[in-house]
C-alpha cells in the first residue's frame, strides 16, 4: 500500500486487469432506407463511444477484451419490427419480433452475452425494410431506433 497526497493505492497480486471503458450509444437521425434482409443496420449518429469500440462503417461494436457484455436495441421500422443480433456476422440466438402498429412497428431487446476480445456485435434486419430514425407516427408517437451497450465485467 502506498499513499500519495491523501490517496491510498492498493495492489492485489493476481487481480484481474481493469475493465476498459466500453459504453456506447448509437442511433439513426433519419431513415435507413432500405435495409436489406439480413443486412446490418449502419447507425449514423454515434452519440457516445467510450473506448472507441464502435465501428460506424460496419455498424458493429467490437469487444476490446474478454468479458460479459450488456446490449440494448430499440428498433422501429415499416414492416414487422423484427431483427436479429449478429455475432461475427452470424445470427445469434437473439431475435425480437413485434406485430405492426398501424403505420410502423416497434421492438426492443436487452441481452447479456459473454464475448471474446475482437468479436463483433451488430443488429440486422429480419426482412427488407426502412428503419426509422427520429420518427413520429400517425398516432403522435415519437420513436428512435438505437443500439447501446458496454462491458459489465
Amino acid at each position: 500500500m502506498a499513499t500519495q497526497a491523501g490517496i491510498i493505492q492498493l495492489s492485489c497480486p493476481g487481480a484481474a486487469p481493469p475493465v476498459q471503458p466500453t459504453g456506447f450509444y448509437v442511433s439513426l437521425t433519419n431513415w435507413a432506407n432500405p435495409v436489406q434482409a439480413g443486412a446490418a443496420v449502419i447507425w449514423d449518429d454515434v452519440r457516445h463511444d467510450a473506448g472507441q469500440n464502435f465501428d460506424a462503417t460496419s455498424g458493429a461494436f467490437v469487444a476490446p477484451q474478454d468479458g460479459f457484455y450488456n446490449f440494448n436495441v430499440g428498433y422501429s421500422d415499416n414492416k414487422r419490427g423484427a431483427f436479429w443480433i449478429l455475432i461475427d456476422g452470424e445470427r445469434a440466438n437473439f431475435m425480437i419480433d413485434n406485430l405492426a402498429f398501424q403505420d410502423s412497428s416497434h421492438a426492443t431487446l436487452g441481452f447479456n452475452i459473454n464475448l471474446k476480445a475482437g468479436q463483433m456485435v451488430q443488429v440486422a434486419s429480419y426482412e427488407a425494410c426502412s428503419v426509422y430514425g427520429n420518427y413520429q407516427n400517425s398516432n403522435g408517437i415519437l420513436t428512435r431506433s438505437f443500439f447501446s451497450g458496454g462491458m459489465m465485467y
